[in-house]
């Protein structure tokens, strides 16, 4: 634990070392984190602390998903290169539960709690530009908008080359994000 703040991470089901069966499906990953936040809020050690989530792309969006459902009682999220749009504007997502069609653009725009959206300038899988402006358009207070320069989908220096070339070598050190974002996401955690 450095600076008061604790972290626990977990991978989809069937990467890294999880166990189960990989079949990617949105739901399978809400329903994830659904599960380990409110695993979390359940220790007594915890139960009084602060605790958000920090959803690196699609694990953003999931965490606003939940954050939507008020299911838990999160206490801020920080989305790190979490897709907003697709081809230019606001997609459509289908809740398990309830049974309705859902836009991104009412799950941003109610977003009651102290939301970080931080992001690569050069993120070729998620456009910086337009998602920033999308979630501008807004105006909701909540949602402090960081882009870095010269950083990549995973916030490490350089561009997304390395997806085309599927090389595994070119993996190593993914989640050792630079030191700047690092110091914005924790700079930014402990003043909430």
């Amino acid at each position: 634990m450095k600076k008061g703040i604790a972290v626990y991470r977990y991978d989809d089901r069937g990467i890294g070392k999880s166990e189960g069966k990989f079949r990617y499906n949105a739901y399978h990953n809400i329903e994830d984190l659904h599960n380990a936040f409110d695993n979390l809020r359940k220790i007594d050690s915890l139960s009084k602390k602060t605790i958000g989530i920090l959803g690196h792309s699609i694990g953003g969006y999931a965490a606003t998903v939940i954050d939507y459902q008020k299911e838990l009682n999160i206490d801020f999220l920080i989305l790190m290169a979490t897709p907003v749009e697709r081809n230019g504007e606001w997609f459509i997502h289908k809740f398990k539960k309830p049974k309705k069609k859902v836009s991104d653009e009412i799950i941003y725009k109610n977003i009651l709690i102290p939301t970080l959206f931080i992001i690569g300038a050069n993120d070729s899988r998620v456009n910086s530009t337009n998602s920033s402006r999308l979630l501008k358009k807004l105006g909701n207070k909540n949602i402090e908008i960081n882009i870095v320069s010269g950083l990549n989908h995973f916030l490490i220096k350089g561009n997304d080359e390395w997806i085309n070339t599927k090389d595994p070598n070119d993996l190593i050190g993914i989640y050792n994000i630079d030191k700047n974002a690092l110091n914005k996401i924790i700079s930014w955690t402990i003043n909430q």
